[in-house]
């Protein structure tokens, strides 16, 4: 058997590669993010590289699909309403995914709207660059439906997404435990 050592990984220059600093948030409860059908996550430093937002045991008081989106403050009418680029997807008891299109104007987990559902899951973002956020994430309900969302959003990462806020269609969360996690350059 043979073992491979990394001595040091660096960048093209040479200079030693940054994983960035990461900063653990702690878990919280979801009536402690604000208004019950818009959760509000905020707080990272204009340095961020990377927001990982983590939940489980989340369900929805009525039949309403999970979505997030970006906002330059702490309203969840001031959002960013386009410039995304999204696609979702998910796997049922079948082996074959389903396709379910794209969004323009937010981000979501498309057919999660069944009030019974208990989900766990994660969504990502990345800063991709001066003018665009990269976001995947991914999500189990009830231990055997699998939903996948990926793709971007065109605006500013420093003075356009000060805010994150996770939306069921507008409708109420009745249960859920939310965590926020960040790198910084």
């Amino acid at each position: 058997m043979s073992t491979l050592k990394v001595n040091a990984i660096q960048e093209a220059d040479g200079t030693a590669f940054n994983f960035g600093n990461w900063t653990y948030g702690t878990a919280t409860d979801y009536t402690n993010l604000g208004a019950n059908t818009d959760l509000s996550f905020s707080g990272w430093p204009t340095t961020w590289q990377k927001i990982k937002i983590s939940f489980t045991n989340v369900s929805s008081a009525s039949n309403a699909y999970i979505q997030y989106f970006v906002s330059k403050s702490s309203t969840a009418s001031n959002r960013i309403q386009s410039g995304y680029n999204v696609w979702t997807g998910y796997f049922g008891t079948s082996d074959s995914a389903n396709s379910t299109g794209s969004d323009n104007n937010m981000a979501r987990f498309s057919y999660t709207a069944d009030s019974n559902y208990s989900m766990t899951g994660w969504v990502d973002f990345e800063k991709f660059s001066s003018t665009r956020i990269l976001m995947s994430g991914s999500l189990m309900a009830s231990g055997y439906y699998q939903y996948h969302s990926q793709g971007y959003v065109d605006c500013d990462p420093t003075t356009d997404m000060t805010h994150i806020f996770f939306r069921c269609q507008g409708l109420s969360y009745d249960s859920g435990i939310w965590k926020l996690d960040y790198a910084t350059s």
